[in-house]
């Protein structure tokens, strides 16, 4: 609610302050003169000064001063200011001319609902505009996952396609085919075996011999423990230089000729 001096010399005040910056003595004033007058009452920017000259100025260069003054008497009243009231100081009277010029001319006045929904609608994309900047982000990191798969599953197809064939396990020979059955009769594991034991290896490789002929060749063996049992050690020793004198035999064939060489 705003305290006002009586209109008349509100008025009065108003127009003397143009008329003493009218410079030309021409009745109008220039921007700079119109708001030089208007400071000289009023603490009004500049940027509302404007808008209020450019509000009541015909050719954009100048403003009427009686024009002015004309719109400022007949707008006075529709802003529901308190005329009747007096003067309390100059301080006072100032503020009531800066604070009815302002009301006259709207200057500083809420925007239009259509310039606000405008600004409504701009605060809106720019809302939009980080999910937007989100999904296109997340577009792309998706674009590139799958890129990234593809490339994978080319890259596994090729091994696959390149992949050399397994080689088949290189053939064992003779020698190392009889070491093989002759360590599975060797039941504890201890790396001796006994009679019995070499009676099982006989009958395991089908060789022609008797249980007699079986227990001399082994009891002949120079290689016998005081455990009367044949390191196997030893025993694929003498085994091992059969076959590197006849590589060509079988297991079977290189056992015999120890054995034939044992009982001479």
């Amino acid at each position: 609610m705003y305290t006002f001096v009586h209109g008349s010399i509100i008025l009065s005040r108003v127009r003397s302050h143009l008329e003493f910056n009218d410079a030309d003595d021409d009745g109008t004033v220039t921007f700079d003169e119109f708001f030089s007058a208007l400071t000289g009452f009023s603490a009004i920017e500049k940027k509302d000064a404007q808008q209020i000259f450019n509000l009541n100025t015909a050719n954009g260069r100048s403003v009427r001063i009686d024009v002015f003054m004309e719109r400022l008497d007949s707008n006075k009243d529709s802003v529901g200011h308190n005329k009747s009231a007096s003067i309390h100081s100059n301080h006072s009277s100032n503020n009531d001319l800066d604070s009815l010029i302002k009301d006259v001319f709207a200057v500083g006045t809420p925007k239009p609902e259509d310039e606000q929904d405008q600004g409504n609608q701009s605060e809106l994309e720019k809302d939009k505009s980080p999910t937007l900047k989100k999904k296109t982000s997340s577009g792309k990191k998706n674009a590139n996952s799958n890129s990234k798969k593809k490339a994978k599953s080319n890259s596994t197809k090729k091994n696959k396609k390149t992949k050399k064939p397994i080689v088949a396990a290189k053939k064992k020979n003779s020698f190392e085919q009889l070491k093989d059955k002759i360590q599975k009769i060797d039941k504890d594991e201890d790396g001796k075996i006994n009679l019995d034991e070499f009676w099982q290896l006989c009958q395991t490789l089908q060789l022609e011999l008797t249980n007699n002929e079986a227990k001399q060749i082994y009891q002949h063996s120079q290689q016998l423990t005081t455990d009367f049992k044949l390191p196997l050690h030893d025993f694929f020793d003498h085994i091992k230089e059969e076959y590197l004198s006849f590589p060509e035999l079988s297991p079977e064939e290189l056992l015999l000729r120890l054995f034939a060489k044992t009982i001479q």
